[in-house]
């Protein structure tokens, strides 16, 4: 892929999101998250399980509201995605372990990007299969030059765990995918996404 091709699949990919306003839901379940912190600290267990129960009820709104859309595909898995761009549809798909150079954004259902290769501004190596569930499954359907956004339910990212303190546990995940294309050659420390370019 020529270097302009890359450039532009980032482009595409690091503009901006818009992301849909809360549902009544959503607002319901961040206001008993704020009900609950605002409570104190003295029922701590009762806290934790309230918590995860307000947690998993916003992710789930959020997620039944992607689902809704028209302009979606859900998997057997609960994986909801949209086409944004297609590549050649003769393209290879990774294999599973085979390398892939992507760019992304991460964004959390409130709007708040929590990681991004443009940030960085570079494309990302990664394993095709040593991912979180919902990448996995994505890019063994993508070819290069797709641009897909990606609406991962809980169970398909970080679940009850999280993610350090900034994936939350039954977080939902947004992502917006560009595959630049995979890697040739065998695994290695330090890919290097300037192979395609």
């Amino acid at each position: 892929m020529k270097k302009s091709h890359v450039a532009a699949i980032g482009a595409a990919v690091c503009a901006g999101f818009a992301l849909a306003a809360p549902s009544a839901a959503q607002d319901a379940g961040a206001q008993d998250v704020c009900d609950i912190v605002s409570a104190g600290t003295a029922d701590a267990p009762e806290l934790e399980s309230r918590s995860f129960a307000a947690a998993r009820a916003r992710s789930g709104a959020w997620m039944e509201a992607q689902s809704a859309r028209d302009d979606v595909t859900i998997t057997e898995s609960g994986l909801v995605y949209s086409v944004l761009a297609s590549g050649d549809p003769a393209g290879a798909t990774p294999e599973p372990g085979q390398y892939v150079c992507v760019h992304y954004r991460g964004i959390l259902a409130d709007g708040s990007e929590f990681d991004s290769s443009c940030a960085r501004d570079e494309a990302a190596a990664f394993p095709s299969d040593r991912l979180i569930p919902g990448w996995v499954e994505a890019l063994q359907m993508m070819r290069a030059g797709d641009i897909w956004e990606l609406h991962i339910p809980p169970a398909l990212a970080y679940g009850a765990n999280g993610a350090g303190d900034v994936i939350g546990p039954e977080e939902a995940l947004i992502f917006r995918v560009a595959m630049i294309g995979p890697l040739d050659g065998p695994v290695r420390p330090g890919v290097d996404c300037a192979e395609l370019e």
